[in-house]
This record gives structure tokens, sequence and C-alpha cells, in this order.
């Protein structure tokens, strides 16, 4: 199954390191050397990662063939896959789209359309009959992701 892992950021000095916002729970084991990396969800493999430093959610690489920081201003923004294994113990985001989202009362509130990757924090984006509705995916609101996502959403939100 291939992932977005990561977003990249502004370039980090001259020889071309890129800064990027990490959207994997693993980075220690998908953004370090030697990974590869994809440009998006089926392309070939675009890079390789040569060398990796930093902590968190920003981590800054060495990325194969970009070597200046002109090179390293045309990946602003751009959205690194990679490949990794599903998990039965766990979700990623791309699962949960299609799923059927219940309020804490049963009352059916849409389906995950798709999920935002924000610095913040994701964001849910519930299709229902009235429209997209966009959802914090945080733990006050989102409280069982299972077959069904049971949510406790704030007053005024599904109106």
């Amino acid at each position: 199954m291939r992932l977005i892992v990561a977003r990249v950021g502004k370039p980090f000095g001259v020889k071309g390191e890129v800064t990027v916002h990490v959207v994997t729970d693993s980075p220690e084991q998908r953004l370090v050397a030697g990974a590869h990396l994809f440009a998006s969800e089926d392309g070939p493999a675009g890079w390789t990662i040569e060398a990796a430093r930093g902590e968190g959610s920003g981590r800054v690489l060495r990325i194969s063939g970009v070597s200046s920081r002109e090179d390293a201003e045309q990946l602003r923004d751009q959205l690194l896959w990679a490949d990794v294994q599903p998990s039965d113990d766990g979700w990623y985001p791309e699962e949960l789209v299609g799923r059927r989202c219940r309020s804490v009362s049963g009352t059916e509130l849409g389906q995950v359309a798709a999920v935002e990757h924000h610095p913040a924090h994701d964001t849910l984006v519930i299709a229902t009959s009235h429209g997209d509705v966009m959802v914090p995916f945080v733990s006050q609101i989102v409280l069982e992701v299972g077959e069904e996502l049971i949510l406790d959403p704030p007053a005024g939100l599904f109106e």
C-alpha cells in the first residue's frame, strides 16, 4: 500500500536539503536514509533519501537528485509517498475513505469522502446530504474509529 508520509516545505540551506512536514506515524522507519519516495500514489519511484535528521513533525532530508536551493524550491508542497505494509492493529487515513459516520446518539452523519492533512491536525471531509462538512480529526470529536466512525461533533457543525 502506498501512503503519504510527508509534505515538502521550504529549502534548508543552499545544498538542496528540504524541510518536510511529517504526516506518517513512523517517520523513524519511513523517512530515513535509503528509503524510496514517490511523487504519487501509483507512479514510479521518484527519489531516495540520502540523509535525514530531526524529530517530531519536522525533518530535514537530503534527497537524491536535489543538489541546490533552486532544485529544493521546485519540490515545495510536493507530497511524498512511500510503500508501507498494512497493519492489523490500526488504520491509515486513506483506509477511512468510504466509512460511515454516526453521532454518539446513533444518528447517521454521512460518509468520509477524504482525509486532508494540515499542519495543526488532519481533517475529515464528510459527505452529507447537504454538502461536505469539514471535521477536525481530534480525539475530542472522533471518539471511535472502526468499521464506522463515532463522532461527538460540536453543536451546529452538521446543520
